[in-house]
């Protein structure tokens, strides 16, 4: 047992760093099949064999107790015994070795040798009937919690349709969330009444799928038995838990050969509303249940969504290096040690740390805390942007469609973000070509890479648009990193709700809310709403017809946001400009809507009668 708790726990904790290391350079599937391991050593009885390599060389050496017998020559004569005693010695029998006992000692008895092994054998069966009892306790937890959950499906669901491998699906009402249930013949549910589009049930029901071809209904089940067995090792319950949360990177992976890679930004947008209603931790019931439902809220889903976006791909080398350390912890943890019968015992000398390991980053403050930056709370409470760039650090220019004081700000990742991203910026090839306005046919996504004094202006299917001038002139590159691009764009959509969003899909408006605070307020803010349709009806005509502006414009559009809610509940922010430009702007990509009768864009905020204007 102690043999078992020792490999398996170093077992895992190998796992989790080869996990945390690799996690960048190999397939998230093939990440996740790493814990397969850990499942065959904790629950299939291999049989031992010996390993050079094996943790339990370097471990104390464990022995069963064992009682010895003492044999003395009764054949000595009483006198010879007294006369010698001194000098005499007794031969331990099965020992193979002399142990020396001087005189005086008491030499103990059968019955007292029954009472020195009896406390170590009654401890035995102590820890045994603790164990069972904790695999009953475990046992009993995951039959209730699966059993309870399975009533609470059956009773709210309504058969919807079956997929092409006879899986039933099901709309359920009540929080369930949506889930892969059922072992034997099991069945995908689709939380009823959740808000998401009908694209984005679609995305849903593709990702359940991906869990059933990944066979994740099994392998729950597993997972479960490796927990209740070994209930009393608190790696096991990590393990289980980490490996839930692979299981869900995995299924993304799948998910999106399914969808096509294309969708990655909407099926981002989908994790994100259903992280909305989901807790931030996991409990521990849950690691004993058998369904496929996401857990661990919005602070989870940021994994995931970076990477959708990072999209690891196994290499050879990185395929092969795994493959080595595989076969190296089972050595490890699955081999016994070696028998060392008549070798010496040479102690192992503690090695020194060799300074390869070095500290952590000293941890970034608060916003707020960081001199020279003032933050500027704009999108939610735990989100800042700052007025200015920050050197030696890529920071992502931005201009959110919300009523702001300045025009542009600046998003500054953090942590392993930043690193990651300046390491990208640094190795791109920054070689350009003579000015030939490259970018034309080409549409902005409304966000700027900075980093010192390079920039980077995005724009849509993964370019970025870099100028500079030197001794022949001005120069352009117009680079193709889709990887970056994709990395940024999943940041700013997580962290900002930041995309873009077409004019032409401004249709059947039920309400227009305009917040502005500008010259013609006296830089008063005011809000007024708008609900009269056939204002609505020429706000959809006018907008709908936009005509896209390359480059931006700098018309006051920080001072007025005009929030528009469609009749699908899709809401979409302009940022309105408040000079004589009749032009708008979707988070940084800005767009001309000059109505037929309008040429100083005073009509569409005459629509607002409410508002006091100083004209």
């Amino acid at each position: 047992m102690i043999e078992l708790i020792i490999t398996s726990s170093v077992l895992i904790a190998a796992v989790l760093i080869i996990s945390s290391v690799m996690e960048k350079r190999i397939d998230p599937c093939l990440k996740y099949a790493l814990w397969l391991l850990v499942a065959v050593k904790l629950l299939v009885p291999i049989p031992r064999f010996e390993s050079n390599i094996s943790v339990m060389n370097a471990a104390n050496e464990i022995r069963e107790s064992k009682v010895s017998y003492l044999f003395v020559d009764n054949g000595a004569a009483e006198d010879d015994n007294d006369a010698n005693a001194a000098n005499n010695h007794i031969q331990v029998g099965g020992s193979g070795t002399e142990n020396e006992m001087h005189a005086g000692e008491q030499i103990p008895n059968d019955s007292e040798m029954s009472a020195i092994t009896a406390p170590g054998m009654k401890l035995a069966v102590i820890w045994y009937g603790v164990w069972i009892v904790g695999v009953i306790l475990c046992a009993g937890v995951f039959l209730w919690s699966n059993r309870r959950f399975s009533k609470q499906l059956k009773k709210n669901r309504v058969l919807v349709g079956r997929m092409k491998d006879s899986i039933n699906i099901y709309k359920v009402a009540g929080n369930t969330g949506s889930c892969l249930f059922g072992f034997l013949k099991p069945s995908i549910y689709l939380q009823d009444g959740s808000g998401l589009l009908p694209e984005q049930e679609e995305y849903i029901l593709a990702h359940e799928y991906s869990h059933y071809r990944h066979g994740d209904h099994v392998w729950a089940l597993i997972r479960c038995l490796c927990v209740i067995l070994h209930w009393y090792n608190p790696l096991v319950w990590l393990a289980a838990r980490v490996s839930m949360k692979d299981s869900e990177l995995a299924c993304d992976a799948g998910t999106l050969k399914l969808i096509g890679r294309e969708n990655y930004i909407k099926y981002g947008k989908t994790l994100i509303e259903i992280a909305k209603g989901l807790p931030e931790r996991t409990t521990g019931i849950s690691v004993l249940g058998c369904s496929t439902s996401a857990a661990g809220g919005m602070k989870e889903m940021r994994k995931r969504i970076k990477m959708i976006a990072k999209q690891p791909r196994t290499r050879l080398l990185s395929g092969l290096i795994l493959l080595c350390m595989c076969v190296g912890l089972v050595g490890c943890t699955f081999g016994g040690k070696t028998d060392q019968k008549g070798t010496t015992n040479v102690p192992v000398e503690s090695m020194e740390e060799s300074g390869a390991i070095q500290d952590p980053p000293d941890s970034i403050p608060l916003d707020g805390e960081v001199e020279g930056k003032e933050s500027q709370s704009l999108i939610s409470e735990t989100t800042n942007l700052y007025k200015q760039a920050e050197a030696d650090k890529v920071c992502i220019r931005v201009q959110p469609s919300v009523l702001r004081d300045q025009l542009c700000y600046y998003y500054i990742p953090t942590d392993e973000d930043q690193e990651w991203l300046t390491d990208r910026i640094k190795s791109l090839d920054l070689e350009g070509e003579p000015f030939g306005r490259r970018w034309e046919g080409m549409k902005e996504k409304g966000w700027t890479v900075v980093y010192n004094d390079m920039e980077f202006r995005a724009f849509e299917q993964g370019y970025l648009y870099y100028t500079y001038t030197d001794e022949s002139g001005d120069r352009e590159s117009l680079i193709e990193d889709l990887k970056l691009y994709d990395y940024i764009q999943i940041m700013l959509l997580q962290e900002l709700d930041y995309d873009s969003f077409e004019p032409a899909q401004i249709k059947d408006i039920t309400s227009a809310t305009l917040d502005v605070c500008s010259v013609f307020t006296d830089r008063k803010p005011y809000r007024q709403t708008i609900e009269d349709e056939e204002t609505l009806e020429l706000f959809a005509d006018w907008f709908s017809h936009a005509e896209y502006i390359y480059g931006g414009v700098d018309c006051g559009n920080a001072r007025a946001c005009l929030t528009l809610t469609l009749a699908g509940g899709e809401v979409v922010r302009l940022s309105m400009s408040t000079d004589s430009c009749c032009n708008f702007g979707i988070n940084g990509v800005y767009y001309n809507y000059q109505p037929a009768s309008d040429r100083d864009n005073r009509e569409f905020f005459e629509c607002f009668d409410e508002i006091p204007w100083n004209w």
